[in-house]
């Protein structure tokens, strides 16, 4: 690949990422309005799973430590850094990724497996989540707290 061809590619990833997380939530959002409550738990296993797996290639390719990693994921999705410790990562943002916009809390607390799981992998602990706004239950922005456990 030319030296050109990769800069121009790298500098259209951060709109190719946010396109791959819509086109993801507006799947889960079918999968969810064709299954309902049920498929709660594939979402949530598959999003888990996919965390997992997100933070291990975070850490390969930021090739940096537990809150620089995050720190820098946060900026790159667009995402207001509240706090970030040791201990807690409170973030804000006033765009859901996955456009779950007036769906439901619940599809918002499947989905977001995804970030608890890749949050414990990258700062190596588990993490618990705290949802206190969701855009996917009517609020005007999402707000979120991960916990060490």
């Amino acid at each position: 690949m030319s030296r050109w061809l990769g800069k121009n590619i790298a500098k259209r990833t951060p709109e190719m990422v946010k396109h791959y997380f819509t086109i993801q939530g507006n799947l889960i959002k079918k999968f969810y309005e064709k299954f309902g409550h049920e498929s709660l738990v594939t979402i949530s296993e598959i999003m888990s799973q996919s965390g997992k797996e997100a933070g291990e290639i975070a850490i390969k390719e930021f090739q940096g430590q537990g809150k620089n990693i995050i720190s820098e994921l946060s900026h790159s999705r667009g995402l207001d850094i509240i706090s970030l410790t040791d201990n807690i990562i409170h973030l804000k943002n006033t765009q859901c990724p996955y456009n779950l916009k007036d769906t439901s809390r619940e599809l918002c607390e499947a989905v977001m497996n995804y970030d608890k799981n890749m949050v414990s992998i990258i700062s190596e602990q588990k993490m618990k989540l705290k949802i206190l706004k969701t855009k996917a239950a009517g609020d005007k922005y999402c707000e979120f707290i991960f916990e060490r456990e």
